[in-house]
């Protein structure tokens, strides 16, 4: 299949958004071609970032760039809620998503690395460095993690924003967009010069499989909005939801892009999954995940690069001397660590005891301290501008690191013996999987369990020599969203439902906090009725409507007649836990339930008192019996929830007309692969 230039079409974009380092992959299909029938040869993974440190053509690392954001100091950020307000802007290529106040840059990517080994980098000029703050997306992380730096960041970050000061979480969302705002141009730059005719784009978020459905629903808004800011061509912004979006779990799209069974693996940054699938068919590929719990840790490659940090940051902090003209001892490390070791030394670290001591240049050291016998003083000699950073230590944080991801891999294969799954190939994916050390762990690892208990499992390597695992996971979302077909049922992970005042009914409402009706005078409960319920199958296609009436004060404070305005107002609500109805909305059962929005709509235009009887508002007298009623006009309208595939439509309809309108993306709700 040959792709000419010019060619109108539909692109797919999949973005792998990891703790250490991210990719993004796409495929155009040409307008009338099935997507079903483009080859994974097309589906290419975008490349030349800024910066980027390439060491060949080969370098599989040039199909990834660091998550790592640099912020000057005096940036000022945008509230998330102006941005979820801003209107798309096509033609932006500048830092539309936040300002500053002077003329310093924010950095991202290889550009944050390029800067940061600098020794000079570290001597306190306000700049502020973020790196593993994906982890603290999904709340299960927040206390296990060792990331306290990323909290810490994040606060410095919003007590000194100007303007206001704005909370840890909501900044934790402003810098994932300000990351993949940069990520999606770079992306669109490269895909824009190969002069395609895009007529429309689909996005394709992979996602942890341990991420519960509110981080899911805030990285949909994260990549929405950074979409928007990016400029993204061929995407529907509605509300702040992305038009066409696809979300597939991380080690689904990577074992779809690279094996045919078996168990997978995502040894990658800053954490290490581990779950089970078979494979249920085998054109297009499906997996069913097995009822082996899955398995994670903070046991990736930023753990073996945190530990190495601490042992040389050890051995260099007493030389207090080095520290001058803006170099400073954390400069000196640092550049160690992400230049050095982690892109010369830590691929190639061997697991077969042949590796020899570590001797990096540090400039000026007087004394080696890493030298044999450096703690008695008439030992030391000159150093000759170099640090000895032994083997043996760096041999056991490697064992220390691969050891706990050997065990995760170990506890996934046993528990799946429980339940009769026997594991045929365990399969790597991240960028830590290309450790030869990694490898040479797991390998003795699954040889002990495979005599243990009778397997034949092997470590899983493809066959294509121009095939890597470092971008499995945004390739294989790519091949994943291309052919839909026989994914998982629909059966809803959260439950949307509509803000909604019910007539207090004693055998209803029987210990529910009430509300007085201050027009009618009637006694009502403030509940959520849940319309797409938890663990229940939603239907790609449906629409439930209710009858609204909404009431207004007859009478201003000074006696006249209220001719307005009258605004409409109808709340949208998601749990990942509720789903019972006539419940207050402060009832335990509703606790944790987010309001995902407002529909408010001005219907002052409908007010025509010149009509009588016929005028849509409809004027009630006081009630005889109640103190609290007054006169009071109502307005009857339509409610309506519609789901179309993965996109939600809550909608104020009257007399057949849409008056008030909220989109949202209810595809963090369903299954991960679901359509």
């Amino acid at each position: 299949m040959i792709f000419s230039n010019g060619d109108p079409g539909r692109v797919y974009v999949a973005v792998d958004f990891g703790e250490t380092n991210s990719a993004v992959a796409y495929a155009f299909v040409p307008q009338g071609t099935p997507s079903e029938t483009i080859s994974p040869n097309h589906v290419q993974t975008i490349r030349n970032y800024p910066s980027g440190m390439v060491a060949s053509k080969s370098d599989p690392m040039r199909l990834e760039v660091p998550t790592q954001l640099l912020y000057p100091q005096g940036w000022v950020f945008r509230p998330l809620e102006e941005l979820r307000a801003a209107p798309p802007e096509p033609g932006v290529d500048g830092d539309s998503d936040s300002r500053m106040n002077d003329a310093s840059q924010l950095l991202w990517g290889y550009q944050v690395l390029e800067e940061t080994t600098q020794v000079t980098a570290h001597s306190g000029n306000g700049d502020t460095l973020l790196y593993g703050f994906k982890v603290f997306m999904d709340r299960a992380y927040d206390k296990e993690t060792s990331q306290h730096h990323v909290i810490e960041a994040l606060r410095q970050l919003g007590e000194n924003n100007p303007g206001r000061k704005i909370q840890v979480h909501e900044m934790l969302l402003l810098v994932t967009i300000d990351y993949l705002t940069r990520l999606l141009k770079h992306a669109k730059s490269q895909i824009m010069q190969e002069k395609f005719t895009i007529t429309s784009s689909e996005i394709v978020i992979c996602v942890p499989v341990i991420w519960g459905q509110r981080a899911i629903r805030n990285m949909q808004t994260c990549m929405s909005i950074a979409a928007k800011l990016a400029g993204f061509p061929g995407i529907r912004h509605e509300d702040d939801c992305i038009g066409n979006v696809f979300i597939v779990s991380e080690p689904e799209a990577g074992a779809t892009w690279l094996l045919a069974q078996g168990s997978g693996i995502r040894a990658s940054g800053g954490t290490c999954d581990a779950l089970t699938y078979t494979v249920t068919r085998e054109m297009p590929v499906r997996l069913r995940k097995q009822p082996v719990r899955h398995t994670g840790a903070y046991c990736g490659s930023k753990a073996l690069n945190e530990g190495v940090h601490r042992l040389v940051y050890n051995l260099l902090k007493d030389h207090k001397y080095l520290e001058r003209d803006g170099v400073t001892i954390a400069g000196i490390t640092r550049k160690l660590i992400d230049h050095d070791f982690d892109k010369m030394k830590k691929p190639s670290w061997s697991a077969y005891g042949e590796n020899y001591d570590w001797r990096p240049e540090v400039l000026g050291i007087r004394f080696d301290p890493g030298a044999p016998n450096a703690c008695y003083e008439n030992n030391r000699r000159p150093a000759k501008n170099r640090l000895t950073i032994r083997a043996e230590p760096i041999n056991a944080i490697f064992r220390k690191v691969c050891g706990d991801v050997a065990d995760i891999m170990e506890a996934q294969v046993v528990e799946g013996l429980k339940d009769g799954v026997r594991s045929e190939k365990v399969v790597l994916m991240g960028g830590f999987a290309e450790s030869r050390f990694l490898c040479r762990c797991l390998e003795a690892t699954l040889a002990k369990i495979n005599a243990e208990h009778s397997l034949s499992a092997e470590i899983y390597r493809p066959n294509d020599d121009g095939m890597t695992v470092i971008d499995a996971v945004a390739a294989g979302g790519v091949l994943r969203a291309l052919n839909k077909e026989n994914g998982p049922i629909r059966k809803s992970k959260s439950s949307y439902g509509l803000g909604r005042y019910e007539i207090y009914d004693p055998d209803v409402h029987q210990g529910q906090e009430t509300i007085p009706g201050f027009h009618n005078g009637k006694t009502y409960v403030s509940t959520i009725r849940w319309v797409s319920k938890l663990n229940e199958i939603m239907p790609a296609t449906f629409e439930k409507v209710e009858v609204r009436i909404h009431t207004f004060p007859y009478r201003n404070k000074d006696r006249t007649m209220n001719k307005g305005p009258f605004l409409c107002t109808d709340e949208v609500y998601v749990s990942d836990s509720a789903h019972l109805d006539h419940l207050s909305v402060t009832d335990e059962h509703n606790e944790g339930s987010e309001m995902i929005g407002i529909i408010k709509t001005d219907i002052t235009e409908h007010f025509k008192p010149e009509l009588g009887v016929m005028n849509p508002f409809k004027k009630q007298p006081a009630p005889r019996k109640s103190k609290r009623g007054r006169a009071h006009w109502e307005f009857e309208y339509q409610l309506v929830f519609a789901i179309d595939g993965l996109n939600m439509r809550c909608f104020q309809r009257y007399e057949g007309k849409i008056i008030g309108e909220l989109k949202i993306g209810c595809a963090p709700g369903l299954p991960s692969g679901a359509n």
